[in-house]
């Protein structure tokens, strides 16, 4: 009897390794889709804190203003005190909201800062200060002890 053979069919690759090239496969493409993901997610992060303006400012920052501010309080002069805080305030504002506030007026200082998103007690407290200073610099009003320390004040809690 004469039995044909017939050539034996073989797949490229063995059956086991097309196990292990699926598995790579899905491996790379949950890494690759979690990168996309963190990328979008930081993109959408740092879109947010530049729209808002709002940077924190470091703990040595603080303890300068703090520090400077603590050498205001023993000021005499009243329009150099009051020249003083208004320095402080705008720097800490311009360091906080990344807004241009040392070399614009009080009004404009209050219109960015409603824009950057300052709350309504901050926004209040600035306004109140701003505004007593520039009428103790400019008009050359007089202001007593609890009006300076009511100011001194508010210019510790706007700075924490």
């Amino acid at each position: 009897m004469n039995v044909k053979s017939y050539p034996v069919l073989r797949d490229i690759k063995p059956p086991k390794e097309m196990i292990y090239l699926e598995w790579w496969f899905i491996v790379l493409s949950i890494l690759i889709f979690s990168i996309v993901v963190l990328f979008v997610f930081y993109r959408n992060k740092s879109r947010l804190t530049k729209k808002s303006g709002i940077a924190d400012c470091t703990a040595t920052e603080q303890r300068d203003f703090f520090n400077e501010l603590k050498d205001a309080k023993d000021i005499q002069d009243e329009k150099e005190y009051y020249r003083v805080i208004s320095y402080l305030l705008r720097r800490h504002i311009k360091d906080k909201y990344q807004i241009n506030a040392l070399e614009s007026p009080t009004t404009m200082i209050i219109d960015d800062m409603a824009k950057a998103g300052a709350s309504n007690d901050e926004f209040k407290i600035v306004q109140s200060v701003l505004n007593t200073a520039d009428m103790a610099k400019f008009a050359g009003a007089a202001f007593g002890k609890k009006e300076r320390d009511r100011v001194y004040e508010d210019v510790g809690l706007i700075m924490k």
